[in-house]
């Protein structure tokens, strides 16, 4: 899983990635969204194998909005948007 911080907020990616690490689950990568800019907190989910685990990790971080899709080549990825 890779957690990217798209607000501009310094250590907001740090500050997630040790929220998801200590419930138990392994994060590669933690950095800024190089990506188009988000409206929302996402998670991206790579298939429908990952979706339970995308809907655990939103439970957790209070994120509800979700995109199956491959193109980030990754089975999970965390997007903290404004609000985050």
């Amino acid at each position: 899983m890779a957690i990217f911080n798209a607000t501009g907020i310094p250590g907001l990616a740090a500050k997630y990635t040790g929220l998801v690490t200590a419930d138990g689950w392994s994060v590669s990568q933690s950095a800024n969204w190089a990506g188009q800019p988000q409206a929302t907190s996402v998670i991206f989910y790579n298939g429908i194998e990952q979706k339970a685990n995308a809907e655990e990790i939103g439970a957790l971080l209070n994120i509800g909005s979700f995109v199956d899709t491959a193109e980030l080549a990754i089975p999970l990825a965390v997007v903290l948007g404004p609000g985050a």
